[in-house]
């Protein structure tokens, strides 16, 4: 009997709902009643597992088929936000092309109501450019140079412009997966070693300064990893930021900092370029590299690098053992 009253009730709310969207299909608070229609599901055949990737899939597909994203009013509801960040954050796989497609998916949609798409694409900018998940840079890349950089953000000042296009076109050659750029560096005896000459399964870079704090906490991890991982097939180099009349500072450093056994370098006329190509705005800064010299991992902790390169090992299907 219970289950009868609540498909009666439910069969009243459902023509009450059909006949204000009738009615004031085109008002507020039709726009809210057709954005909580329920969804329909067609039937769909498979193992269980099949059935629900098949349900996620339309689901996704289908998720803002009874929202007008593009209809300016909905911007002042609590509706569009929540919808909005649901689709981002829970139905969107957490890595950056996925998110990607569904950001231009989002502001596709959002683009007649100019209001609500100057909102999000100002917000997923800012969000992503200050994320601190790995690899969430190449989303704000994609942001700044797609759409800023093509004219579709009219409303920003030109200095601003240039500052967001500008810092996007230094972080796009080193995202995860580019190729790192190549540099030649020098050791203390002023011999040079290029990153093309390195022939290691991965090679970790190791940017840093002499008067970081965060440097001096980071380097007796890093020592130790070395140690630990060098038989491995890991090369290790690092690299200090000091160039010019304070070149001499990286040296007295490395001693005091206990880093000798690291293969330590520096470029004191900065001839490489290296510090603009890999954007060493802060240290320390450390990339991973793979066999073929594409940028695998970037800003690891020194505290994690030990479990870091284990996890990328057991991805990669490498098996340190063997070196």
């Amino acid at each position: 009997q219970l289950l009868e009253d609540r498909q009666q009730v439910n069969a009243v709310v459902q023509q009450a709902q059909q006949d204000l969207l009738a009615e004031k299909g085109n008002t507020i608070t039709g726009l809210l009643i057709k954005s909580n229609l329920p969804f329909n599901f067609p039937e769909f055949e498979g193992s269980l597992e099949e059935i629900q990737q098949q349900q996620y899939e339309y689901y996704k597909e289908h998720y803002f088929d009874n929202l007008e994203l593009g209809n300016p009013a909905f911007l002042r509801t609590p509706v569009i936000d929540q919808r909005i960040k649901y689709y981002i954050n829970n139905l969107t796989i957490n890595q950056p092309d996925s998110i990607i497609k569904s950001l231009d998916q989002v502001l596709g949609l959002l683009e007649p109501s100019q209001e609500a798409y100057q909102y999000y694409l100002s917000y997923f900018l800012n969000d992503y450019g200050n994320s601190k998940f790995i690899g969430m840079d190449a989303v704000y890349v994609h942001l700044a140079l797609n759409y800023y950089g093509q004219g579709k953000a009219p409303w920003i000042s030109q200095e601003n412009l240039r500052e967001i296009v500008n810092n996007a076109k230094k972080v796009e050659p080193i995202l995860i997966g580019k190729p790192a750029p190549d540099f030649t560096v020098y050791r203390e005896d002023g011999s040079p070693i290029s990153l093309a000459d390195l022939d290691f399964e991965y090679t970790v870079l190791v940017f840093w300064k002499p008067d970081c704090g965060h440097c001096e906490k980071a380097m007796p991890f890093i020592t130790e990893f070395y140690e630990q991982y060098k038989d491995k097939g890991i090369g290790l180099l690092t690299i200090c930021t000091k160039t010019g009349e304070n070149y001499g500072d990286c040296w007295s450093a490395v001693k005091e900092k206990n880093m000798e056994s690291l293969v330590n370098t520096g470029d004191p006329e900065n001839r490489s370029r290296i510090f603009s190509k890999y954007y060493t705005t802060s240290t320390p800064k450390i990339f991973i590299l793979n066999k073929e010299k594409k940028i695998r991992i970037k800003k690891v902790p020194a505290e994690n690098l030990g479990p870091v390169m284990d996890a990328i090992f057991k991805e990669d299907g490498y098996m340190a053992d063997k070196s």
